[in-house]
């Protein structure tokens, strides 16, 4: 049964390139699944990964290969990949992701409740808030829920976040 799923945009790093490489990767891993190449051996994967990838990663590979001292060395996918990792981690800025967690993600009037919790929880992501996460996510989810008489009534006590979370969906 042939299989047709429309291709991943190539990667872009844009302005926070640590997200865009953790976004763009999670996304690959689920196309190499869908289209069944998980199965497929190293070679071929990697051949899909440089196919679809897009040119700034491609020459991150090529670098790769270079590195290793051999162009034609095989390696797998799991180690391209988690030296692609590597390379974004000196990206990465927990202090920016915690200014866009605090001062970027309000809800917008027409946005529903579970898109706005879906993107505070997945930017308390990028900040590594640790065991804070939690409370982090609750405040976040009050401070910045778009009706204002919800806020004042979740503010009248303290609740745990599933509790924001169910009132917030039930409005």
């Amino acid at each position: 049964m042939a299989i047709n799923i429309s291709q991943i945009p190539p990667f872009s790093q844009g302005t926070n390139p640590a997200e865009a490489w953790a976004t763009w990767r999670r996304d690959f891993d689920f196309y190499l699944k869908a289209l069944k190449y998980h199965k497929e051996d190293q070679d071929t994967q990697i051949a899909l990964f440089v196919h679809v990838c897009g040119p700034e990663l491609k020459k991150l590979y090529r670098n790769m290969q270079l590195e290793l001292g051999n162009a034609n060395t095989p390696v797998s996918l799991k180690e391209v990949l988690d030296r692609i990792d590597k390379h974004f981690e000196a990206y990465k800025n927990e202090m920016y992701a915690s200014f866009v967690f605090w001062k970027k993600t309000d809800q917008s009037s027409d946005e529903p409740f579970d898109h706005f919790l879906t993107r505070v929880r997945h930017q308390a992501d990028e900040c590594d808030f640790g065991q804070l996460t939690y409370r982090m996510i609750r405040d976040k989810l009050v401070h910045s829920i778009y009706d204002s008489n919800l806020r004042e009534r979740l503010l009248r006590k303290t609740r745990t976040l599933e509790y924001v979370i169910n009132d917030c969906k039930s409005v």
